[in-house]
């Protein structure tokens, strides 16, 4: 029971919110339905008592509790429901806000450790279901505890011979509630693994939909598929096996409950023991001891499962958690000066590799200056580029820009230096001019044509139907590749970082823009800035000030 409780309250301390209210409401609104039940039984009581003994005093009591179930129905429950949502709504929105900030400023190895599918339905699925467990599953299981509690209490004040046998029959049932409800939570992790397969398989083939048709291989995707969606069907069957389980156990204990009290009651009756009405409330109350017994039958196969998903997120943000700033201090981040960048002693290792990408590399990238890395392919070009950009932390070593080591900066800061074009560039499906502005959103239209200018993308810009206004599709398919590369070109120029690194960025881009683009750069070193260029095209290095190999 204490794994329960513990797996409830972990989640409410990830994220800031209205927790007084919460619980407050969410106690009053747990207590407005038992209360009322509970009312019904003593007015059931009451009412026959008023018929047996001929006493009119039992209908003021009817009276008074009518008038008490008016008040909880119209005033109470309302409100408490309305402050309940409202605070949970705020926690939700609090938690998707956290795992956004993580899965942003996360190390670039989380996304070596889990793939996108997985991550989908963590970020989802589990989140949905943990916010699930405040509205409903506590819910329901504050409703069991206040209402068989309650007409626990009221069957002791009438009865306690009666209320023995239901106390026996509670116990022996709640036991094999419990042992059952383990096997759930092993089946829901298994369910768990196949529905992040399935969701990974679904997303590569959205994905490359287009290289899957071309080579012919759309049975041998879709078998994949099928298979997935067939095993997690099966899993999800042989959990519904236990829950049908639960259910008939939960029938037959209904069952039983009536009839012991009601043969009982009858025997206790005849003897003196237990007045009419009491006997009528008691039949209507052990509907209390059955919704309680469902209630927990219900929380602990839902817990069984939910706290699978507690574990998954807990698990995502702590592995996320990696992605926090380098410096413990949060460094303002302005528009820095252009700066040499020093590399020394640099070694590195991807985290599923055995063998070091970069040993002790040492070098310099002079600023105001046209720098060209080369070197044969998989010599740690592009992972140097990734050190720089603090994708990842290097072993050993260290990396200085103008003077100031990574270690005493934070991510913002350190990519604020940068602007990074790369050879595949991404495309967000959004007009051409808010690619272009990037993160400059208030960046004039006269900004951004002239960066389209300067990249040489403006002419095949306006020659599209809506010009500048025209949607990026999805992947970036209707524009060619040298055109994307030169769009993302004209981004990195509008944003006037200090230093722009060019990834095999003009790899798609005639002769005669390539040439135009490189004069370009040599304006922008002409004024200061740090160009850093990765390129095999031996007609790029020729603009190059400086030549360093790997």
């Amino acid at each position: 029971m204490i794994s329960y409780f513990r797996s409830i309250k972990r989640p409410l301390g990830w994220v800031v919110f209205p927790k007084t209210q919460y619980f407050f409401a969410l106690i009053i609104d747990a207590l407005v339905f038992p209360m009322e039940q509970i009312s019904v039984g003593l007015m059931q009581k009451f009412l026959v008592n008023a018929v047996e003994y001929h006493n009119r005093r039992y209908m003021l009591y009817l009276v008074w509790l009518g008038t008490a179930i008016l008040f909880m129905v119209f005033v109470l429950n309302p409100l408490a429901d309305c402050i309940k949502e409202y605070t949970m709504q705020i926690y939700t929105r609090n938690l998707r806000e956290l795992t956004l900030d993580r899965l942003l400023t996360c190390e670039f190895t989380f996304f070596e450790k889990y793939q996108t599918g997985e991550v989908m339905t963590r970020l989802r699925d589990d989140l949905n279901k943990i916010s699930y467990i405040y509205t409903e599953t506590v819910f329901r299981f504050l409703l069991g505890v206040f209402y068989g509690g309650g007409s626990l209490f009221i069957m002791f004040l009438f009865c306690w011979q009666l209320s023995i046998v239901v106390i026996v029959l509670c116990v022996f049932e709640s036991y094999l509630v419990t042992v059952i409800s383990k096997e759930i939570e092993r089946k829901t992790e298994l369910f768990q693994k196949i529905t992040d397969k399935k969701q990974q398989i679904l997303f590569d083939l959205i994905r490359n939909l287009r290289f899957i048709k071309i080579f012919s291989i759309t049975s041998w995707v879709g078998n994949k598929f099928q298979e997935s969606v067939e095993k997690t069907v099966e899993e999800k069957l042989d959990i519904n096996k236990t829950n049908v389980l639960l259910k008939i156990l939960g029938e037959v204990f209904n069952a039983l409950n009536l009839i012991l009290i009601f043969g009982f009651g009858v025997a206790l009756y005849l003897r003196g023991k237990i007045d009419l009405g009491s006997l009528m409330a008691f039949l209507f109350l052990q509907d209390g001891i059955s919704y309680m017994l469902g209630n927990f039958r219900d929380f602990f196969s839902g817990m069984n499962a939910q706290s699978v998903s507690c574990k998954r997120v807990n698990e995502l943000l702590e592995q996320m958690r990696g992605g926090l700033p380098i410096s413990a201090e949060k460094t303002e981040v302005t528009k820095k000066p252009p700066a040499d960048i020093c590399v020394r002693n640099l070694s590195f290792s991807y985290p599923l590799s055995s063998e070091e990408t970069l040993k002790a590399l040492n070098l310099t990238i002079p600023k105001g200056k046209i720098t060209v890395l080369y070197g044969d392919s998989g010599c740690g070009k592009s992972t140097l580029l990734k050190l720089l950009l603090a994708l990842y932390h290097s072993e050993a070593g260290e990396i200085y820009i103008g003077g100031k080591v990574y270690e005493k900066m934070d991510y913002d800061e350190i990519r604020a230096h940068y602007a990074y074009v790369e050879q595949s560039p991404y495309l967000f499906c959004d007009t051409v001019a808010a690619n272009i502005r990037g993160n400059r959103v208030n960046a004039s239209m006269e900004e951004v044509t002239e960066a389209a200018k300067r990249a040489g993308a403006h002419e095949f810009i306006v020659q599209k139907e809506d010009g500048y206004q025209t949607i990026v599709s999805e992947h970036g398919e209707n524009f060619s590749g040298g055109e994307k590369q030169r769009i993302a070109i004209a981004r990195a120029f509008l944003q006037d970082a200090p230093i722009l690194i060019l990834d095999e960025a003009t790899s798609g881009v005639d002769f005669e823009n390539e040439t135009m683009i490189y004069r370009q750069l040599r304006k922008m070193a002409g004024q200061g800035k740090t160009i850093l260029a990765v390129t095999h095209r031996e007609h790029s290095r020729q603009f190059a000030d400086y030549e360093i190999r790997i």
